[in-house]
C-alpha cells in the first residue's frame, strides 16, 4: 500500500512539474484587430511643422503572427494636414497622407490586464497635395521610420484598451535644392493614439 501511495506522489510531482513548465508556442497565430483615433504632433524647421495644422486622424493595424514575445503587424493611418501659410504653400489647402507600414512589437506582461509593448516599424507613406475645391495638385511618395511604445488594459477576453505614442522621422528623395529637401523633404513627428483591441 505504501509503494502505490509513494508512487501516487511521485506521478503527481511529475504532472504538476510538467504543467508548470509548460512553455508558450514558439508560433502562435493569433489575430488582433486594432482601430484608433490619433493625433499628430509635427515638430521642427520643415512645412509639415510651420505651413500646416495638425488634424485629428485615424488608424487600423492588424497582427496575425506572434513568435515568442515579438509579436509582427501590418498596420494604415490616415492624417489630414490644413493649410495655415498660404505665403509659402501657395494653392494647397491641404495634405491627406496616407502611411501602410510593417511593426515589430516585444510583448511585456505587467499584470494579467497590463500588456506593454515596445516597437519599432517602417512606413510607405503617400502624401496627396489638394486644392480647396479637393482637386489633387502634387503628389510625394516617402518612408517613415517609428519607434514608440503601447499599453493595452485587458477589458474581457474580447476587449482591450490600449494607448500609444511613437516619434516618426519621415523623409524622402526630393528632387530639390539641398535647403528645399530639408524643409519639404524631411519632418520629425510625435504621434499619440488611443483606441480599441478586438482580440
Amino acid at each position: 500500500m505504501k509503494k502505490y501511495i509513494l508512487y501516487l506522489i511521485l506521478f503527481s510531482n511529475l504532472v504538476f512539474s510538467q504543467i508548470s513548465k509548460k512553455k508558450e508556442p514558439f508560433f502562435n497565430f493569433e489575430p488582433k484587430l486594432k482601430v484608433s483615433l490619433i493625433a499628430p504632433f509635427n515638430f521642427g524647421n520643415n512645412h509639415f511643422a510651420k505651413d500646416y495644422r495638425n488634424n485629428l486622424g485615424f488608424g487600423i493595424n492588424v497582427s496575425l503572427l506572434r513568435i515568442k514575445k515579438y509579436s509582427f503587424s501590418l498596420g494604415y493611418d490616415f492624417k489630414r494636414y490644413t493649410s495655415q501659410n498660404k505665403e509659402i504653400i501657395g494653392d494647397f489647402g491641404f495634405i491627406n497622407t496616407s502611411s501602410t507600414y510593417f511593426q515589430t512589437e516585444y510583448i511585456i506582461n505587467y499584470n494579467k490586464e497590463i500588456q506593454i509593448h515596445p516597437f519599432v516599424g517602417y512606413s510607405s507613406v503617400i502624401s496627396n497635395f489638394k486644392d480647396e475645391e479637393k482637386t489633387t495638385l502634387a503628389k510625394q511618395i516617402g518612408n517613415e521610420i517609428r519607434v514608440g511604445s503601447a499599453i493595452d488594459y485587458k477589458l474581457n477576453k474580447v476587449f482591450s484598451a490600449f494607448f500609444s505614442f511613437h516619434y516618426a522621422y519621415y523623409f524622402n528623395d526630393l528632387n530639390a535644392s539641398t535647403d528645399n529637401k530639408k524643409y519639404f523633404g524631411k519632418s520629425n513627428m510625435v504621434q499619440f493614439s488611443v483606441g480599441l483591441e478586438i482580440n
